[in-house]
Parts: structure tokens; C-alpha cells; sequence
């Protein structure tokens, strides 16, 4: 679960960071989420436990090409925030186009 304080703009947002996401809908309910792969992204809203932005969800990624991936983000508004390591992976700040805060992600 992603916690976001807009979540349909978060699901939006994972949906064009992952090409090959598709959406889907809990049948009987009014709940989208992502499913990349063997992967389900939930994207929810923010409360009184868990917040966004730094304090809250850190997604993992695994990709193929780090600097493709890199200026894709880039190219959505993430911001990076700390620099690829040798472990290859790096933080970057997708951030509220209408809260303009960030949420932390790692790739």
C-alpha cells in the first residue's frame, strides 16, 4: 500500500511510472488498484497512522535500465533525492501536483 492524500492522482501517477501496469476494481467495490506483474499497488489515503511524503510508504523497484528509469520518473515530476549507489538504487520524491508535498519512493 501506497499512502497518498489524493489517491486517485497517486494511482495515476503509478500508472504511468509502469507501463505495464493494469488497472483493476475489487468486483462489488469502489476500490482501484495497479497490478504490475505478481505485484498489486494499492494506492490509499493518507490518515492519522500513516502519513505521506517522507514519513511514509518506501517502494522498492527492481529495473532493467537505471537511467532510463531515472529520467522516466524524472520526466513525472519525481524528484530525486538521494544518488544511486552501487547497490543500484536510488530515492526520488514523486511529488502532489496539488499539495506540491512529496511522498519518498526508492527504485
Amino acid at each position: 500500500m501506497v499512502h497518498v492524500p489524493l489517491p486517485a492522482q497517486g494511482l495515476a501517477w503509478y500508472e504511468q511510472a509502469f507501463s505495464n501496469a493494469i488497472r483493476q476494481r475489487i468486483e462489488g467495490q469502489a476500490f482501484e488498484y495497479l497490478q504490475v506483474g505478481d505485484v498489486r499497488i494499492e494506492v490509499v489515503n493518507t490518515d492519522q497512522k500513516v502519513a505521506s511524503g517522507p514519513a511514509g510508504t518506501v517502494v522498492y523497484w527492481k529495473v532493467e535500465n537505471i537511467t532510463q528509469a531515472l529520467a522516466h520518473l524524472q520526466s513525472l515530476g519525481a524528484k530525486l533525492y538521494q544518488c544511486p549507489s552501487s547497490s543500484f538504487s536510488f530515492y526520488f520524491f514523486p511529488t502532489d501536483i496539488t499539495t506540491n508535498r512529496a511522498s519518498r519512493r526508492s527504485i
